[in-house]
């Protein structure tokens, strides 16, 4: 992969604050700078971190927004779909007020909540897309299901037209998953469900 210098990022991104330009650039930078297999494990730790973080400091939300994504996941990329390019948009939008003096004021609550909510749901996604294939060998815990997601998102630097499809799909799963937890519109736990039995007319 051909490393991308600042001016060719500087054209794809548009002008704003140079600290915040900086801020984006330089990790690209280094990223491309990488040999297929080093940005494979790169791409491996940060969804593994993202994925702890999630799992471990919000474990309630984590964990339930991960149940709500294998349990329904048709509906949560349904809800995800928008969710992604309306919390992607947001993100663009803080980037871009924040090359204003007056903007920055809008710009900083943009970017908060794009860069939180964003790669936290996207991590549930991640986990949940492992879980899928992790289940069919008998693996029941969340914590290998990040394992096996991590490790197919750490697989796309060597297929990244597959890696991108995997990645699209943790997004809206993850993500639409994420807002119905959050909103509480699937609190519902099949635990939780009274289920009339069998033989009763």
């Amino acid at each position: 992969m051909v490393p991308l210098q600042r001016t060719e990022l500087a054209t794809v991104l548009p002008r704003g604050d140079p600290i915040v330009l900086t801020a984006i650039t330089e990790p690209l930078e280094f990223y491309h700078g990488l040999e297929t297999p080093e940005q494979a494990a790169v791409q491996f730790g940060i969804a593994v971190l993202l994925g702890i973080a999630v799992l471990g400091l919000a474990p309630g939300h984590g964990t339930g927004a991960v149940r709500t994504a294998t349990r329904s996941p048709v509906i949560s990329a349904i809800v995800g779909v928008p969710g992604t390019l309306a919390l992607g948009t947001m993100s663009y939008a803080g980037y871009v007020l924040a090359g204003s003096n007056v903007g920055i004021f809008f710009a900083v609550p943009l970017l908060a909540v794009g860069a939180t909510l964003l790669p936290a749901w996207i991590a549930v996604g991640i986990t949940a897309v492992g879980g899928v294939l992790a289940r069919r060998v008998g693996i029941e815990q969340q914590a290998g299901w990040l394992l096996v997601g991590s490790g197919l998102i750490g697989l796309a630097a060597f297929f990244p037209v597959a890696g991108v499809a995997v990645l699209g799909l943790a997004a809206a799963v993850g993500v639409g998953a994420g807002a119905r937890t959050l909103f509480g519109t699937d609190t519902a736990q099949r635990e939780d469900r009274v289920v009339p039995p069998a033989n009763k007319v």
